[in-house]
């Protein structure tokens, strides 16, 4: 087989249709491979990972799964996979519901050999055009890569200059490798070395890119920590590992310096911050400290909580807190994130030297009532939690510090959270539990279809296939094949019934489609299973 032409799949429950399909055009003349068949949309489903066709033609009618509900499916799992759909006129004006789902085109019964050559050929120059579109992608995409590191920079230096702060501030941060910076950041800048300054203006460039790469081979090892130069040639250290003292680390950068280049150096360490949207405060804090080199002298490392001691520290607490995000996960039953949240506003808190026991409080009686909130509106059990309201404000007054008033909080928060997650789970339960009564009751329904019981509960056919194989262990239709062929076993124990009769009976009305399911869920044909069960 040619690998470079396009694979088709032929999926149609009569083989004479599918014996058609290949004999109706030259295939290998138009650039395509028959690479395999199946006589239902399931098998058909079951074939797409081991073929990896680039075409399917499927008819629209068959068991089970109709045409559309598998073209969805191939759409939502495989989205450049093309797929025709074979339709009858009476059924083209359901076919065009199809549109919607991305299908490349539609042929009427019985197949017109000009007509499907039109159409294949269309469809091949399209998959060609989208494989030259995809390869220009990734050539662009390669340089992009070979760009990163400079428009990594260029990009941090925009965070630290710029106002407003860019809308998909956080997407970037994602695709440089910078999303730790949203949990924990602290930054230094170092000095440019004014005794590397000379007459040649390539050699002092040259000199300025050593100097940096010393710093960047220093912290080589350190993923979280990025080194850059920033517009007035300062070299510029954000960390994001907590782990690192970073203060120790920039006197190590000092000494190595004055060793190497016998030069100069000034430091300034900003102070460690939470919040990705402190950036610039962060980064003019480490400019300050090394501004302060002009009152202490070259070759230190100057912090900035130092100099903030001498000017005299005003900040107070924030009393207005970010609640409502710390609430949505609460309501999304996500105890983790509820505790990372709430940890990290503590320990801006922490991180103030003047913030007052008493404005502590206040933040965390605000803080508290807004999570108990909650309680009244998923209508729970107060007594689940605590004995009175009273009793937790009674508390958080009575905890004498910090880190006390945050673990109460936060054991509070993650018993409500629980509960909230515990209930969601419990109505997900419920929705399948509904799901399979239906199923059962309803085995005899032959149209019975995934997109049908979604619309008959509604909700999403996907949120529906996702959650259904979750509860089960199995996707819809291998589900109910099985019951189908269980229930089946049950009435021939109980009823001396024709097999045709049966089949009927649990919504397989074609007695040879019947008879392969029932052999492959049994290892017995049907005769053979009643033999030996008489």
């Amino acid at each position: 087989m040619n690998t470079n032409r396009i694979k088709v799949m032929l999926v149609d429950d009569e083989e004479n249709t599918r014996n058609l399909l290949k004999l109706i055009l030259d295939w290998e003349s138009l650039g395509f491979d028959i690479a395999g068949e199946a006589s239902s949309g399931q098998e058909g489903l079951n074939l797409m990972e081991e073929l990896k066709p680039g075409l399917v033609i499927s008819d629209i009618r068959m068991p089970f799964m109709d045409g559309l509900e598998f073209a969805g499916l191939v759409a939502e799992n495989y989205p450049d996979v093309k797929v025709i759909i074979l339709t009858a006129y009476e059924e083209f004006e359901y076919a065009k519901k199809g549109i919607k789902m991305g299908i490349s085109d539609f042929l009427l019964k019985p197949v017109k050999r000009a007509e499907i050559k039109e159409s294949v050929e269309n469809i091949r120059n399209k998959i060609m055009s989208e494989q030259t579109n995809r390869e220009e992608y990734e050539k662009v995409r390669k340089r992009l890569k070979e760009s990163l590191p400079f428009l990594r920079e260029k990009f941090l230096n925009e965070l630290l200059f710029s106002r407003p702060q860019p809308s998909d501030m956080g997407e970037r941060l994602e695709y440089y490798g910078l999303s730790g910076l949203c949990k924990y950041f602290q930054i230094a800048t170092v000095s440019p070395a004014k005794s590397l300054k000379g007459q040649d203006p390539e050699n002092d460039m040259v000199q300025e890119l050593l100097y940096l790469d010393t710093i960047k081979q220093y912290f080589k090892a350190d993923s979280g920590v990025v080194v850059f130069p920033d517009f007035n040639s300062n070299a510029v250290i954000i960390n994001s590992q907590r782990e690192i003292n970073l203060f120790q680390c920039c006197e190590h950068i000092k000494t190595l310096i004055l060793n190497k280049f016998k030069c100069n150096v000034s430091i300034g360490v900003g102070n460690c911050h939470s919040d990705i949207n402190k950036l610039q405060q962060g980064y003019k804090e480490a400019i300050e400290a090394l501004n302060y080199k002009l009152i202490y002298g070259n070759n230190l490392v100057i912090s900035y909580s130092d100099i903030c001691i001498q000017k005299g520290n005003s900040r107070t607490v924030e009393t207005r807190v970010e609640t409502e995000e710390i609430l949505f996960f609460i309501r999304a039953g996500l105890d983790e994130k509820v505790h990372e949240l709430i940890d990290r506003k503590f320990e801006e808190i922490s991180g103030i030297t003047s913030t007052d026991s008493n404005e502590v409080r206040v933040f965390a009686i605000s803080l508290i009532t807004s999570i108990l909130s909650t309680i009244s509106e998923f209508e729970l059990n107060t007594g689940d939690f605590f004995t009175s309201v009273s009793e937790v404000y009674s508390r958080i007054l009575g905890l004498g510090n910090i880190p006390e008033m945050k673990e109460y909080i936060i054991a509070i928060s993650k018993r409500i959270t629980c509960k909230i997650k515990l209930l969601r789970e419990n109505k997900k339960n419920n929705l399948m539990d509904k799901v399979i009564t239906y199923i059962e009751d309803n085995i005899q329904n032959a149209d019975l279809t995934l997109t049908s019981l979604a619309a008959n509960f509604y909700i999403n056919p996907s949120y529906l296939s996702r959650t259904f194989k979750q509860h089960t262990g199995f996707n819809f239709v291998e589900y109910l094949t099985r019951l189908r062929i269980q229930k089946a076993i049950e009435y021939f124990g109980k009823y001396d019934r024709m097999a045709y009769e049966v089949a009927e009976s649990v919504g397989i009305p074609d007695p040879n489609y019947f008879g392969k399911c029932f052999k492959k869920y049994t290892g017995y044909s049907v005769n053979d299973y009643k033999k030996l069960n008489k």
